[in-house]
């Protein structure tokens, strides 16, 4: 296959992107925080979508990506602020270093002669010169603004990782490393013996050192270890909060009263001699595992987690929400649209629904959803949605009824739903872990490997014109014309897809297509995961290195100018709807639409819902979204334009909010809310019955 990296030149990518310019649009749900680092009132956060500034005392946030900045790429795994103030941000593949105007870009690989493991810079730390020093997986890089030293005490090139680094107040370097806890004088390399007692800690991670120097660290393991500079001692960590498989060790840090804390499922301090555990359950901790922890100035704790970063007073915690949509989380597994054009997406946790601008998220806790993995969903003639996941099928009415079907109460053998999909006579597909099964609305008929010709691992499937059926598994793609079986050899097949043809493409390492009589087969390097055909000989495909073009006629990709863009290259799933707006789902930087001719107003965030219920009896519910950060202003008027309430005026976070309206004491009649915020303004009526 022939690889050109170019300007597309369809209809859709006719020109390289201005994300100013009203063509692209981003939604974000809550970020998930890899590092973060305080400079006076400001917190510093590096998530897999940028860099976020969080103003402590107000709550205001400022964002900064590769659309609106000079960072090297939106995922950062590293953040450090230097003496003079200046920003210092590790990416998987190089530096940005941010001095409040300027940006600059480094890679080590290009000043030390190494391989690529040497740009992924694992932690920072500055010395009393301002120096600045970077822990890596080839070693300890100094930097001091002209030279760069490599500093090891292996053979070059071999592995030696450095994951944390701090300085005491004597000037020495101690290093959380593979080997284990050492010090280093700029010269000397001093592997200190943790052995004694039966405590093994070869190879650590985390690193910290309280005001009397004693140095605290931990590996990933729940053991916590403690140095005086002669005395070593252990501590077992208090059990796990929960069942997830986030039970090991993030960081370790240490607060101005030498208090030690540890992120892991939770966030857990430890003053010595007791410890404490806070959660989402008892503290609101906002996400299911914390990956950092830092202390401010006047003593509270920040905790990073994988959902937002929140800070801890008074025992709870308060959430900074970082995200600019009503959209959960930024790990987008597929897209589709219902039959009235509203889109659905499926991310972790959660089915969304944006519809007329707003979003609505369901999960198991305000849904008939199963708490486990949401899969697929397809829409029936009546436009209910039909929901695949991992313990049955859900069927929702867009209403208020959910219906589950599983192993227990449906001809439903298999729980674990892969895949669904809707022949020419309404008749549901549903591909899981261990069969076919069929539904009709009525009947159900299963077939698995001990009565039929199925095998493998479903991960996609899709009707022909001529309703038969084509599932993607684990090694090709199996055709089902209700009475035989047929198997076809093609590696993984995450997406297939029939086009207005009935041509059969498949995605799998490249492309595979089938016109009914010959098959084509186009390999390459990355996975394809989702495929929209554009036309007979010509393709638009979302794969983990971003977004493309393939021509078939001669064998060539044209990677689209949007790739440099997006907040993540690794896409799951795209979808054209109906206003020809291109959707884009990856796995972890959210959504992004695009349109050549610009985003249509279907696409962009409103501002007000209909207030429920209306008319209404003294209370009401009024729903609205916040397209930017700022000042929002929601207010009621009379018919006459006189104010009658102010029910917000502060500072808000993008996002969709919602507020209670008490008008106990107004006449009945017809008011007017208005919402100003992000430069527009939107009104509603509501009517107030007495």
């Amino acid at each position: 296959m022939k690889t050109v990296f170019c300007i597309l030149v369809f209809t859709l990518f006719s020109t390289i992107l201005n994300a100013q310019d009203g063509r692209v649009s981003y939604y974000c749900g809550p970020a998930e925080v890899n590092a973060m680092a305080l400079e006076g009132g400001y917190l510093w956060t590096g998530s897999n979508t940028g860099l976020f500034k969080i103003n402590i005392n107000s709550g205001k946030l400022e964002s900064f990506q590769t659309v609106s900045s000079g960072i090297l790429t939106n995922k950062i795994t590293s953040i450090a602020v230097d003496r003079k103030g200046a920003k210092w941000i590790g990416h998987p593949d190089g530096i940005s270093f941010y001095d409040g105007s300027a940006w600059k870009t480094y890679k080590i690989s290009d000043f030390i002669q190494s391989d690529s493991y040497i740009n992924q810079v694992l932690s920072f730390a500055f010395d009393k010169d301002n120096t600045a020093w970077m822990g890596t997986y080839r070693g300890l890089v100094r930097f001091d603004g002209n030279q760069w030293t490599l500093y090891s005490p292996v053979p070059a090139g071999n592995y030696f990782s450095v994951s944390s680094i701090a300085v005491d107040n004597s000037g020495i370097m101690w290093l959380a490393t593979s080997r284990g806890l050492e010090k280093f004088d700029g010269t000397n390399w001093t592997l200190i013996d943790t052995t004694k007692g039966a405590i093994d800690t070869e190879g650590i991670n985390f690193l910290a050192i309280d005001s009397k120097g004693t140095k605290w660290f931990s590996s990933y393991a729940r053991i916590l270890y403690k140095y005086d500079g002669e005395k070593m001692v252990s501590y077992k960590m208090p059990p796990a909060d929960s069942t997830t498989y986030y039970s090991s060790v993030n960081s370790v840090s240490v607060d101005k009263n030498d208090v030690v804390w540890i992120g892991t499922d939770v966030l857990i301090s430890f003053d010595g001699q007791s410890w404490n555990s806070y959660n989402q359950k008892n503290n609101k901790l906002p996400g299911t595992h914390v990956t950092c922890a830092v202390s401010d100035n006047s003593g509270a704790i920040w905790a990073g987690t994988n959902e937002n970063p929140a800070r801890l007073t008074g025992g709870s915690f308060t959430v900074f929400d970082l995200s600019n949509s009503g959209l959960p989380n930024n790990h987008v597994g597929k897209i589709v649209s219902d039959n009235e054009g509203n889109i659905w997406i499926i991310s972790v946790g959660y089915l969304s629904l944006f519809k007329n601008g707003f979003w609505r998220n369901f999960n198991a806790e305000n849904s008939g959803l199963p708490p486990v993995a949401i899969t697929d969903i397809a829409f029936d003639s009546r436009n209910n949605a039909w929901i695949g996941t991992w313990n049955g099928l859900v069927m929702y009415d867009g209403d208020r009824t959910w219906t589950v079907y599983n192993s227990k109460n449906s001809g439903l053998l298999d729980n674990r739903v892969e895949a669904l999909a809707f022949d020419s006579k309404g008749v549901l597909w549903i591909a899981s872990s261990e069969g076919l099964a069929r539904f009709d609305g009525h009947n159900w008929k299963f077939y698995n490997r001990y009565n039929s010709g199925f095998s493998g691992n479903p991960m996609s499937i899709s009707v022909d014109m001529e309703d038969i059926k084509w599932i993607g598994v684990g090694g090709g793609v199996l055709k089902f014309d209700d009475k035989s079986w047929k198997a076809y050899s093609l590696g993984l097949v995450p997406s297939v897809v029939v086009d207005k043809n009935n041509t059969k493409w498949f995605g799998t390492s490249g492309f595979v297509k089938y016109d009914n009589t010959n098959w084509d087969s186009y390999q390459a390097d990355y996975m394809v995961n989702s495929i929209i055909p554009i036309s007979q000989t010509s393709l638009l495909f979302a794969s983990n290195w971003g977004l493309g073009q393939f021509d078939v006629s001669n064998g060539s990709v044209n990677w689209c100018p949007i790739n440099s863009k997006l907040l993540n290259n690794y896409l799951n799933t795209i979808f054209l709807d109906k206003d020809n707006n291109l959707w884009i789902g990856s796995d972890g930087g959210g959504i992004a639409v695009y349109n050549e001719k610009g985003i249509t107003s279907g696409v962009t965030i409103g501002l007000l819902l209909q207030n429920f219920p209306n008319p209404f009896n003294s209370s009401t519910t009024i729903y609205y979204s916040v397209p930017s950060a700022g000042t929002t202003i929601l207010k009621v008027y009379d018919i006459l334009g006189r104010e009658v309430t102010t029910l917000v005026d502060e500072f808000k976070t993008p996002g969709t909010y919602k507020i209670n309206f008490n008008a106990g004491n107004l006449s009945g009649g017809v008011y007017v809310y208005s919402v100003t915020s992000g430069g527009k303004r939107e009104s509603r009526k509501l009517v107030l019955l007495k």
